[in-house]
């Protein structure tokens, strides 16, 4: 039994000779609002944006979310398809394997190494390649409330 999840006979030489098929990629958990090369999502967990309002959820049922709140804004439309993991790729793409390290899902971002991936405030959810282009996001962005915008000329006073 490997630490993957793959139960493996190996042949006296080396070579596989049988499997289960039910590796998945490790990696240490995804933290705060983002997920580093190599970090991942397990099922029934999450990133959030550095406020809070935006969570980002790799669900029980194998689905990926992005939720405001209790209301979903955005999804992978993988639920039903086997559960896995969630994995920030070191090659820059986001990646869904279900059982048995079978790619589900992918943002189809790879040959951008050390990309990263942010929750943001605004309700995008962005990779950013290493010099700070977007190369994916779920397209959520939403403007700022009117309360919260600031007309032009308009000055901010401390307090």
């Amino acid at each position: 039994m490997q630490n993957d999840g793959n139960a493996v006979i190996y042949h006296p030489n080396g070579p596989p000779i049988w499997s289960t098929d039910t590796w998945v990629p490790m990696g240490p958990p995804a933290q705060s609002d983002q997920m580093q090369p190599g970090q991942v999502l397990k099922p029934g967990q999450s990133i959030s944006s550095s406020a809070g309002v935006f969570q980002f959820v790799y669900q029980n049922d194998g689905n990926l979310v992005l939720y405001r709140n209790d209301a979903a804004l955005w999804a992978t439309g993988t639920n039903g398809r086997g559960v896995g993991i969630c994995i920030m790729q070191t090659d820059g793409n986001l990646v869904i394997y279900g059982p048995g390290g079978k790619p589900i899902w992918a943002s189809n971002t790879s040959g951008s190494p050390g990309s990263h991936l942010i929750a943001q405030d605004d309700g995008n959810v962005v990779i950013y390649s290493p010099d700070g282009t977007a190369i994916w996001s779920t397209k959520t962005w939403s403007p700022l409330p009117q309360s919260d915008r600031m007309e032009p000329g308009q000055v901010l006073n401390p307090g």
